[in-house]
């Protein structure tokens, strides 16, 4: 519910301080503020749902989140409008990490994939919804209708959270040796499978960067217009929902294989629409590009899931995403001046040999064996101490 929300929010923001200075650095500050700043402070936060309930952090997280929305729907100045979404960024910040660590604590270990591929599910049906309803809330009844909005997903999502049975952490344990902000980096360092997935994700999504920078520029040289501009990202966003839902088939030991076959799957799309010559065909390579980037984040997520015992996973989901989002960052910075010199079809060319060269980084973790059961509750094991399988080490 907040994902919509949020992604409707963005939308009316983006517009509105358009609307407000006409400059597009304005715009981009709004991203920092929201993206930029919640990504940034993850790491830093994400100790608090592993030290204390995290059915109180996702909780406390949504009712601030929507009590920063309800402000920004009675306030209209640009630097007011920034303020106030920075701070709701540091407030949704502990949120997805834990989330997602709460997850095995859930759930059987059988079923974590496929709660996994349900949570991406809804998490790229909000993504591909809220902008759309944002677009025509904020042109029927302005933006402080749907930074309201948000406010109310907020709240409803705090309440559904209320609701939920079972235990969102293990037991904790006194003088457990996973300690300070700066442990799940240290974690995923230690641990060559984690280590790897890493690098592997932060390649992929340089890639996408480029590639949604240069979609909009390739979208008008086809001739395509802001109609196929839709289009494509729309079909992109289908593959996304696909592919969430067939990662429920996905168990431990498939998990690696479909990473790393995700990694070569986009790869294989995004350098087949910088060939193809067929416009039909570069509109239906969209949707097989989401597709398999899903399957590879579920897989992801189910590995590190996996890997990390509760008392570190939350701190090793936040380090993990901040490293990818600042690859993607890098992509987005980049990505202008690369459709200037190769010009957009070249970017996606150059996009799908980054991405491959993601899936040749992955390719040790074929041989990769099922790790510890980190995932029961209690566990306590340093699993980045032991072998996960052959042939898996550096980076």
């Amino acid at each position: 519910m907040s994902n919509t929300g949020n992604g409707a929010a963005a939308v009316a923001l983006a517009v509105l301080v358009l609307e407000k200075t006409g400059s597009s650095l304005w715009v981009a500050a709004t991203l920092i503020a929201t993206h930029g700043v919640q990504v940034g402070t993850g790491i830093l936060t994400s100790s608090l749902s592993d030290r204390h309930s995290r059915r109180a952090v996702m909780i406390v997280s949504e009712l601030a989140g929507g009590g920063c929305y309800l402000a920004m729907a009675f306030t209209t100045t640009p630097a007011a409008l920034l303020a106030i979404g920075m701070v709701a960024s540091v407030f949704a910040s502990p949120f997805n990490a834990a989330s997602s660590a709460a997850m095995p604590n859930l759930v059987e270990p059988a079923d974590l994939s496929w709660a996994n591929s349900m949570a991406s599910a809804g998490r790229s049906l909000g993504m591909t919804i809220g902008p759309a309803l944002g677009g025509v809330i904020a042109a029927s009844a302005g933006a402080s209708a749907v930074f309201a909005t948000n406010a109310v997903s907020f709240l409803l999502s705090a309440a559904t959270i209320a609701t939920v049975t079972g235990h969102f952490s293990g037991e904790r344990v006194p003088g457990d040796a996973h300690r300070g902000v700066a442990a799940g980096l240290s974690f995923v360092w230690r641990d060559t499978v984690l280590r790897r997935m890493m690098f592997a994700e932060a390649i992929l999504v340089l890639g996408i960067g480029l590639v949604q920078v240069a979609r909009v520029p390739f979208a008008e040289a086809l001739g395509l217009g802001s109609a196929g501009l839709g289009l494509l990202t729309g079909l992109w966003g289908a593959g996304l929902l696909v592919g969430s839902f067939a990662g429920r088939f996905l168990d431990v030991r498939s998990e690696p294989a479909v990473f790393v076959v995700g990694l070569a799957g986009v790869a294989v799309s995004t350098l087949a629409i910088g060939v193809s010559p067929w416009i039909g065909g570069i509109v239906v390579l969209h949707l097989f590009v989401g597709l398999a980037d899903a399957l590879d984040l579920v897989a992801a997520q189910g590995m590190r899931q996996r890997r990390a015992p509760d008392a570190v996973r939350s701190r090793v989901i936040a380090a993990s995403s901040s490293v990818v989002v600042l690859a993607q960052m890098v992509g987005y910075a980049t990505a202008g001046f690369l459709v200037d010199l190769l010009r957009p079809r070249g970017v996606y060319l150059a996009a799908g040999a980054v991405v491959a060269a993601s899936a040749v980084l992955a390719l040790p973790l074929l041989g990769a064996t099922p790790p510890p059961d980190a995932t029961a509750p209690n566990a306590a094991t340093d699993v980045a101490d032991l072998e996960y399988g052959a042939g898996v080490g550096p980076p």
